[in-house]
C-alpha cells in the first residue's frame, strides 16, 4: 500500500515537472500572444504622432496692436490667446538656465523622452506613495500644448513619447526652446514668455532679471494657482523653488541663490485696456466683422480705432464714481456694487456659483459727429460680472429723451417753436404710457412740479418736457409719418404704433440714439453708421482695410431749418428746462450746447443725451431686470452729472465751436405767451415783485414762413372782442366807417406792424420792435426821433394820461407843460433795434410808465 501510495504521488507530482525546454518554449509563446495587441497598440499610438503635422508648432496666434485715434497704442488684441512671440536670441540666458533647471535638466541630453528621468519619477512615487513629481521633458510638453493632448491617461503618455521623439528629429534644440516659450501658458491669458513679461513685470522678456525668469519659469506647472498678482505667498515659493533648482544644477552660486530668495516680488498693474472692457471686447467684434474669424485669429496687425484713449478712461471712471454715489442715497433699496463684490468673493472661495449682479448698471457712448466714429464706449460697470454690452445691445425705453424727433418733424411740416399746443388734461387710456388709468401729466415727466400749463408754445412744451402738449403735437404730425421719421434718423429697433411711441415708451439702443441725435448738431444730416475701426494694417505697415471715415456718407434726415429749430430749443433745455441744474454742475462754456433728460415709466431708465458742435454723447442707467431705481430718481440726478463730466473732459482734444443757423432764415421776435409776433407791449409782471419780464424771444423762420398777426394776449381783455368787431366792420364797410362819428377816428387791432410815429388809426398795439430796421420821423418831418426806453429815457416827471378805455371818448389831455397854449402831442413809444449777440437773453425792465408827453 505503500508502494501504490508512493507511486500516486510521484504521478500526481510528474505533471508539474517541467523541463528548462518546455518552459522556455511556453514562455516564448506567452511573449509572443502578450506582445502581439502590445505591438499593435503601440503601432496605433506611433502611426498617431507620425500623422500630425508638425508644421503646426510654427502657427501662433500673434497680437494685435490696438491704437488710439491719436496714435496712442492701447493695447493689444489677442483673438484667440494673449501672445508676442520673440526670438530666442531675445531671451535672457538666466530665464533658458531657470526654464531648463525646473523643467527638464537633461533636456541638452536626452532625444525627446528622458528615461532616467521617468524611471527617478516612478521611484519617488511609488516610495511616496502618490504622484509628487512629473517626468514630462519640454519636447513633450512643447507636443502637448502644440496638439492640445490633454487627456489623463497612459495612452497620451505614450503617444506624447513617440511625439517627442519624432520632434527632436525634426527640430534642433534652439527651435525646440524657441517654440516652446513662444507658446507655454502662464496664467492670466498670457500665452508665451514675451505677453507674461509684459502682463507682469511691464516690459520685454530681454529686459528681466533673474528672479524675474525665476518667476516666470515657475508659474508653468501652475500658473492660475501660483500667479503673484493671486496669491503672492504661493508665488515667492514658486520662485524660490526655481533659484534653488538653478544652484543644485550649478547655473546660481549659494551666495547669489540666497540673495535673490530674499528680494521681494515686484509686478505690474495689469493694463487699463483688457481683455475685460466691453470696448475691446467691440473692436475685437468689428475685427472678426471686418476680416473673417479665421483670419483675424491669425493676428500680427496693426488697427487703428476711432477711441480717444483718455476719454475711455473719463469715462469709465466718471460713471462708475456717479453711479456708486447713487447707491449710497438712503432711499436706494437694492444691490450695490461693493456688496455684490464682497458675496462674489465668498462664493467664489467657496466654490459655488456665482449669480448675476443685481447692482446699478450705467452705459455712456461718445461718437464724432461728422463721420459716426465712437470716441468712447462703456457698456456697463464691470466686464466680469456683466458681458452685455448695454450702450449697443439694450434696448430700453427712452422717455423723453425720445421727444425731440416729434418736434424735429413738426417743424419740417410747417409748424415752428411758437405754435401753440395745449398742455391740458389727457387720459392715460387715450396714450397708453405706463400704468392703464390717471392722467398723462402723472409719469415720464422730469420734476416733481406737476401741473397744467395751459396754451404754450412748442418751444417751452420740448424745454419743460410736457408729456399731453408733446402728444397733441404728435398727431398733428401724424404717428405712421412720426414713426417713419424717426426710423430714418437711425432708430432701427422697432417702435409700437401706438401713440405712447411719441413719449419713448418703445425700447431703443444707446447706439441708436447717439446717431439719431446727430442731426441737430449737423443740420439735419447723420452718419449712416457707427464704427470704431479706421484702418488695419499688416505687420509691415500694407493697409488691408479703410473706413471711408470724413468721407463716410451722411443721411439727409430733415431739413436745416427744423434741425436747427430743435437744437434751439434743446439749447433751451438747458438754460431754462429740466436740466438748468447743469450749470450748478459746472458745464463748461461751449459756444453751442444742447441736451435733453430722459425718465422712463416708473424711474426705471434714466437717460440724458446731449451734444456739442463735435460730440454728441449719451448716457443711459437702470436695472438690467427693470425696476424703479429710487422714488422721484430722475435723470438730472443721475445720468447728467455723468454726461457734464465726460463733456468738460472731451473739450480737451475737440474744440467745439458754434452751430451756425442756415444763412437764408429770418430772426424774428416771437411772443412765448401768444406765439405770435411779439409787441413792445409784451411784457408780464414778475410773481411777487414789482418788476416786468419781457415774454419774447428770437426765432428763426424759413424764408417762405409767413406769420401774421401781433399778439393779442398783452392787451387789455376788455377791448379784444369789440376791437375785433370794430376792425372787421372796416374791413368789410371800407374806412370812410372810421369817421362815422362825431368823436374823431376809431382805433383798431393791428394784425400786423404800422405806420411808426403819429398814428391816424389811433391803432390799439404799439409797433413791432422786431420789425423795426430803422427810425422813423415824427410827423414826416427830418428830425430823428430821441431813443427812450421804457421809462421815457429822460428825468422829467410826467403826469399820467387817462387810461385809454376801449369806448368813444377821446382821450383827455394834459396841460402843455410851461404853461403855454400850445397843444401837446402824444408821442408814439419808440422802438429800439434788436440786439442780436445774444437772443436768449431775459430783458428785465421796472413797471413801464406811461408815455411820454412833449412839446
Amino acid at each position: 500500500m505503500a508502494s501504490g501510495k508512493y507511486s500516486r504521488r510521484r504521478e500526481q507530482g510528474s505533471l508539474w515537472m517541467i523541463s528548462p525546454r518546455k518552459l522556455v518554449t511556453f514562455s516564448l509563446i506567452g511573449i509572443v500572444i502578450g506582445a502581439l495587441p502590445l505591438t499593435l497598440f503601440l503601432r496605433s499610438l506611433h502611426e498617431k504622432a507620425y500623422s500630425l503635422d508638425l508644421q503646426e508648432l510654427h502657427k501662433l496666434e500673434a497680437a494685435s496692436i490696438i491704437y488710439d485715434r491719436h496714435g496712442n497704442e492701447m493695447g493689444r488684441d489677442f483673438l484667440v490667446q494673449n501672445r508676442l512671440p520673440v526670438k530666442l536670441d531675445q531671451v535672457p540666458k538666466p530665464l533658458i538656465r531657470a526654464l531648463v533647471a525646473v523643467e527638464d535638466s537633461r533636456f541638452f541630453e536626452h532625444k525627446g523622452v528622458d528615461w532616467v528621468g521617468v524611471a527617478r519619477a516612478v521611484l519617488l512615487n511609488f516610495k511616496a506613495g502618490r504622484k509628487t513629481q512629473g517626468a514630462s521633458t519640454i519636447t513633450q510638453q512643447l507636443g502637448r500644448q502644440t496638439f492640445d493632448l490633454m487627456e489623463r491617461s497612459y495612452r497620451r503618455k505614450l503617444t506624447e513619447a513617440f511625439l517627442a521623439n519624432r520632434i527632436e528629429k525634426e527640430f534642433s534644440k534652439e527651435e525646440i526652446l524657441e517654440h516652446y516659450l513662444n507658446r507655454i501658458f502662464f496664467g492670466h491669458g498670457f500665452h508665451g514668455v514675451n505677453a507674461a513679461s509684459y502682463g507682469y513685470f511691464g516690459k520685454h522678456v530681454s529686459e528681466v532679471t533673474i528672479e524675474e525668469s525665476a518667476m516666470l519659469c515657475g508659474l508653468i506647472k501652475a500658473p492660475n494657482i501660483l500667479s503673484p498678482l493671486k496669491n503672492r505667498d504661493k508665488a515667492l515659493g514658486a520662485r524660490n523653488h526655481v533659484l534653488q533648482r538653478m544652484k543644485v544644477e550649478g547655473f546660481l552660486s549659494s551666495g547669489d541663490a540666497e540673495l535673490l530668495k530674499k528680494r521681494p516680488i515686484v509686478t505690474n498693474t495689469l493694463t487699463s485696456i483688457s481683455r475685460s472692457n466691453h470696448a475691446f471686447h467691440h473692436i475685437r467684434d468689428e475685427i472678426t466683422r471686418v476680416l473673417g474669424k479665421q483670419r483675424a485669429s491669425e493676428g500680427g496687425f496693426r488697427i487703428f480705432t476711432t477711441i480717444d484713449m483718455h476719454l475711455q478712461m473719463k469715462a469709465d471712471r466718471t460713471l462708475r464714481e456717479q453711479l456708486a454715489e447713487v447707491e449710497s442715497r438712503e432711499d436706494y433699496a437694492h444691490q450695490t456694487y461693493d456688496q455684490y463684490i464682497a458675496m462674489r468673493r465668498d462664493l467664489l472661495k467657496a466654490g459655488k456659483k456665482v449669480p448675476a449682479p443685481g447692482y446699478l448698471q450705467g452705459a455712456l457712448l461718445a461718437v464724432d459727429n461728422d463721420d459716426g466714429g465712437v470716441i468712447a464706449m462703456v457698456g456697463g460697470r464691470n466686464f466680469a460680472h456683466f458681458q452685455f454690452n448695454c450702450a449697443t445691445q439694450a434696448r430700453r425705453p427712452a422717455g423723453s429723451a425720445f421727444t425731440p424727433f416729434v418736434y424735429a418733424k413738426a417743424f419740417e411740416s410747417g409748424m415752428f417753436p411758437g405754435t401753440i399746443v395745449a398742455d391740458k388734461m389727457m387720459d392715460n387710456k387715450f396714450v397708453q404710457i405706463g400704468g392703464a388709468d390717471g392722467l398723462v401729466a402723472e409719469w415720464a415727466v422730469e420734476s416733481s412740479e406737476q401741473q397744467w400749463l395751459g396754451d404754450i408754445t412748442a418751444r417751452r412744451a420740448l424745454e419743460l418736457s410736457k408729456n399731453a402738449a408733446t402728444v397733441r403735437l404728435g398727431l398733428r404730425v401724424g404717428l405712421d409719418t412720426f414713426l417713419e421719421f424717426v426710423k430714418l434718423a437711425g432708430i432701427r429697433s422697432e417702435l409700437r404704433g401706438y401713440n405712447s411711441s411719441f413719449l419713448g415708451s418703445s425700447e431703443v439702443t444707446l447706439a441708436e440714439l447717439c446717431k439719431a441725435y446727430t442731426i441737430f448738431p449737423n443740420g439735419g444730416l447723420r452718419p449712416e453708421d457707427l464704427y470704431v475701426i479706421r484702418e488695419i494694417q499688416t505687420g509691415d505697415g500694407m493697409a488691408i482695410y479703410t473706413a471711408k471715415g470724413e468721407d463716410r456718407d451722411m443721411v439727409d434726415v430733415v431739413d436745416e431749418f427744423a434741425a436747427y429749430q430743435t437744437h434751439s430749443c434743446l439749447e433751451g433745455v438747458l438754460t431754462d428746462g429740466t436740466a438748468s441744474e447743469i450749470h450748478d454742475l459746472g458745464l463748461e462754456a461751449f459756444p453751442s450746447v444742447g441736451g435733453k433728460t430722459g425718465t422712463a415709466y416708473n424711474y426705471t431708465d434714466t437717460w440724458f443725451m446731449g451734444y456739442n458742435s463735435r460730440i454728441t454723447c449719451g448716457v443711459w442707467s437702470g436695472f438690467v431686470n427693470s425696476k424703479t431705481i429710487y422714488p422721484q430718481a430722475y435723470s438730472k440726478d443721475i445720468a447728467l452729472p455723468i454726461w457734464t463730466d465726460f463733456m468738460n473732459a472731451s473739450s480737451r482734444s475737440f474744440t467745439a465751436d458754434f452751430i451756425e443757423p442756415p444763412e437764408r432764415g429770418t430772426r424774428i421776435e416771437i411772443c412765448t405767451v401768444s406765439g405770435q409776433l411779439a409787441t413792445d407791449a409784451c411784457y408780464e409782471q414778475m410773481e411777487g415783485e414789482q418788476r416786468y419780464e419781457r415774454t419774447a424771444v428770437l426765432e428763426l423762420i424759413r424764408p417762405d414762413f409767413h406769420l401774421t398777426g401781433a399778439c393779442q394776449i398783452h392787451s387789455p381783455e376788455s377791448e379784444l372782442e369789440d376791437l375785433r368787431r370794430q376792425t372787421e366792420s372796416i374791413m368789410s364797410n371800407g374806412s370812410l366807417s372810421l369817421y362815422s362819428t362825431n368823436t374823431g377816428p376809431k382805433r383798431v387791432l393791428v394784425r400786423s406792424a404800422t405806420v411808426i410815429g403819429l398814428d391816424p388809426y389811433n391803432s390799439y398795439k404799439t409797433p413791432i420792435a422786431s420789425q423795426v430796421k430803422k427810425e422813423e420821423p415824427i410827423g414826416g418831418d427830418d428830425k430823428p426821433v430821441k431813443k427812450e426806453g421804457p421809462n421815457g429815457g429822460d428825468d422829467k416827471q410826467v403826469k399820467k394820461e387817462e387810461p385809454i378805455r376801449g369806448d368813444d371818448k377821446p382821450v383827455k389831455k394834459e396841460e402843455p407843460i410851461g404853461g403855454d397854449d400850445k397843444p401837446v402831442q402824444k408821442k408814439a413809444t419808440v422802438v429800439k433795434e434788436i440786439v442780436v449777440e445774444n437772443p436768449k437773453a431775459r430783458v428785465l425792465l421796472d413797471i413801464p410808465q406811461p408815455i411820454e408827453l412833449v412839446d
